[in-house]
């Protein structure tokens, strides 16, 4: 191989790698209007709510978090609707974190009240892994 079949075999590969991180940014892209926030690897549409709990520890401090309530709707990366319906939530008390128990939120799935899709689209029975993928999947901007 002659160094210039090298230098082009270079900079064919520096542009697939060049298309390939081009293509990873714009599946980020929100791929409709309605996408409100991020969820994990999902793009989301709802209500969130907020709550506070007090913190035990060397000094107690009120910690405000949130959670996913009402009416929501989830897109895979392309864009597909994969999940809508409504979330209820549970309280739940924790009991290993500070030094005292306190309870909190948490957004919770009834499936009867949920309707999911496969990527193509297609209307499917969702999972326990998918459903807890909803419900604890982190919010963000």
């Amino acid at each position: 191989m002659s160094n210039v079949d090298f230098v082009v075999m270079i900079f064919i590969f520096a542009n697939v790698v060049i298309s390939l991180s081009a293509c990873e940014i714009n599946s980020n892209s929100k791929p409709n209007p309605e996408v409100q926030f991020r969820c994990n690897h999902y793009f989301a549409a709802g209500e969130l709510r907020y709550d506070t709990y007090q913190f035990c520890g060397t000094m107690p401090k009120e910690v405000e978090y949130q959670y996913k309530a009402g009416t929501w709707k989830f897109w895979n990366k392309s864009g597909q609707l994969v999940a809508t319906g409504t979330f209820d939530h549970s309280v739940v008390e924790i009991t290993d974190r500070g030094g005292c128990a306190y309870t909190m939120k948490e957004a919770i799935i009834h499936k009867e009240q949920w309707q999911f899709w496969n990527d193509e689209g297609v209307p499917m029975e969702a999972t326990k892994a998918l459903v807890n993928d909803f419900e604890t999947c982190s919010i963000y901007y």
